[in-house]
């Protein structure tokens, strides 16, 4: 009889320490779920490597832990992920979620964030609210690498067919076109290298000319001066003549008159014509030459064509 109480009583130990180790573990990982507060993530993205119980974190922080990972019965193709955040998180219709992974064990978890927008009232009433999700780094990488090697796919097509062809014969072409320009500087060569003596001849031929129509200028005022000299001779003509008119009564003064016209007027008169003549000769040529031979202006004048027994004759010059 007395072993049965010590059996029982040992009995009653054992459990009643069960029961106190299992309210002890109980007490160390309990979570207070009454502080958390159920969101809804929707995503038709993939989400491989989201677990249940995976973390929630808020800019790094971690708020939570989703709930459950299932598809949408009511939207074929959507994801339904339930997480359960802290209350005090500042959850508002700018936030959104996305898939961050923990290092490279390949495992995800849920990362919020907000676009700093903050919009007020997006609490849980009646209906869990729901959070975005937005693509991740990862996701924008596969897309980029999809882009990238449709790029390289329509590249490849350009480079096949018919293109080869045509872009060894454009380089023909440019090569053609290099060889020409090549050749037309070379030819060009020697006349530039001439062109330095041109321009000192034309500068020679230009100051010649200029100096041609300073002397012309001045034959043309002399020219002047002259009429005007003879104007006024005519004028004086004139007035002795009125003067021989008037002293026609008296026969000494009419010879006195004849001979100061003679001797003095007379030569003064013909001296004038005859500069005139000369001055107008020289400007009859200066004007015939650049009649024949306009270029003299820049490469002066010329002379004429040796004749039979001269240097330089030829008789099929002819």
């Amino acid at each position: 009889m007395e072993n049965r109480a010590h059996a029982l009583a040992a009995g009653l130990f054992t459990l009643a320490l069960g029961i106190a180790l299992a309210g002890v573990a109980w007490w160390f990982t309990r979570s207070d779920d009454s502080r958390l507060m159920p969101y809804m993530v929707t995503t038709t993205s993939a989400v491989s490597g989201l677990k249940v119980e995976a973390p929630v974190r808020y800019r790094g922080v971690e708020i939570g832990k989703v709930d459950s990972v299932k598809l949408s019965r009511e939207q074929p193709g959507t994801i339904e992920i339930r997480i359960l955040i802290d209350r005090d998180t500042p959850v508002n219709r700018s936030t959104y979620a996305q898939l961050g992974f923990l290092g490279v064990t390949g495992l995800a978890f849920i990362a919020l964030s907000d676009d700093g927008h903050a919009v007020p009232g997006s609490g849980a009433a009646e209906k869990i609210a729901a959070i975005p999700l937005k693509p991740s780094i990862l996701d924008s990488g596969e897309n980029l690498l999809a882009t990238v090697a449709g790029i390289a796919d329509g590249v490849r097509e350009i480079l096949d067919g018919d293109f080869k062809q045509k872009l060894r014969s454009t380089l023909a072409h440019v090569e053609r076109t290099t060889e020409h320009a090549a050749l037309v500087a070379e030819k060009l060569g020697p006349t530039v290298a001439q062109l330095p003596a041109l321009v000192g001849s034309t500068r020679e031929a230009v100051q010649e000319a200029k100096t041609l129509l300073s002397g012309a200028q001045g034959a043309i005022a002399k020219a002047d001066t002259l009429m005007a000299s003879s104007n006024a001779l005519a004028l004086k003509l004139d007035a002795r003549l009125d003067a021989v008119n008037s002293m026609a009564a008296t026969a000494d003064e009419i010879g006195a008159a004849a001979r100061v016209l003679q001797m003095d007027t007379l030569p003064r008169i013909h001296i004038v014509a005859d500069d005139l003549v000369r001055k107008t000769r020289s400007l009859d040529r200066f004007v015939q030459t650049l009649s024949d031979q306009p270029q003299s202006l820049v490469f002066g004048t010329t002379g004429p064509a040796p004749g039979p027994g001269e240097p330089g004759f030829s008789a099929g010059a002819r």
